[in-house]
């Protein structure tokens, strides 16, 4: 039995359930590998650095990236602590209100990374090794793919120590420095199983907003431009690669 607001019996509770567990289970594939801003921007920092692993690009094996073009919204401000979400441009599918406003958009590159970094929940689960997506834009592509060309022409496997060195430096960290290469496959989580070493599925976790949404999300901003702007954050007025929401 049910109605416009209430039911009875297990079922709709175990179908809550399930989707709850697909929507945990979607968000951390989801998740992007970063650095955190640290006091001091020292390097050393525990918080400033960490060891990863490509594990692939596009497919198993290839360590060509999955590109995009990405929005960032809302912009940066300094003293908030809210970080912007990333929105996948639709402009090539016919119509991006992000495009529409203003919002800048900048190029940017995926892989399936492992993040090394280990940490214990509040249930005191031990969490490594997990998969991440690694998203780097233009000048860091490049990097990417000179270090590919110096290493047999694939980045797969390869370990690397990484460092931000300031607050300003790219999310994802501005200095590389390689390691080792390592077996993927010897790889394993907190619980000692082996990881799941299939590429993320990046068509499912970038996929685009509708249009009706994204105007929803920037709901009372019309532009930097507009006087009529109810948003408390105007989004910046040159569309540029890189910025304070780089990668």
């Amino acid at each position: 039995m049910s109605g416009d607001w209430y039911s009875s019996g297990y079922e709709e509770a175990e179908r809550i359930q399930e989707e709850q567990q697909q929507a945990r289970e979607s968000s951390q594939a989801g998740r992007r590998f970063f650095l955190k801003d640290a006091p001091g921007d020292d390097p050393q920092n525990p918080r400033n650095q960490a060891q990863v692993i490509i594990a692939s690009g596009v497919e198993v094996g290839n360590s060509e990236p999955f590109t995009i073009w990405e929005h960032s919204w809302p912009p940066y401000q300094p003293g908030v602590k809210a970080r912007p979400q990333e929105y996948t441009c639709t402009r090539g599918m016919g119509r991006c209100v992000f495009c529409e406003r203003q919002v800048p958009r900048y190029f940017i590159g995926f892989w399936t990374m492992i993040d090394c970094r280990q940490w214990k929940d509040r249930d005191g689960k031990i969490h490594v090794n997990e998969k991440k997506l690694l998203g780097a834009k233009t000048e860091m592509i490049t990097a990417f793919k000179q270090r590919q060309q110096m290493r047999d022409n694939n980045l797969c496997g390869s370990k690397w120590t990484v460092f931000r060195t300031g607050s300003k430096k790219a999310r994802i960290g501005d200095m590389w420095e390689w390691m080792d290469r390592v077996d993927l496959s010897t790889l394993v989580d907190g619980d000692g199983q082996p990881l799941d070493l299939s590429p993320i599925n990046y068509r499912e976790v970038l996929k685009p907003i509708s249009v009706e949404e994204q105007e929803k999300i920037l709901e009372g901003y019309a532009g930097p431009n507009s006087s009529g702007n109810t948003s408390s954050a105007g989004a910046p007025q040159n569309e540029a690669p890189g910025g304070r929401t780089a990668y």
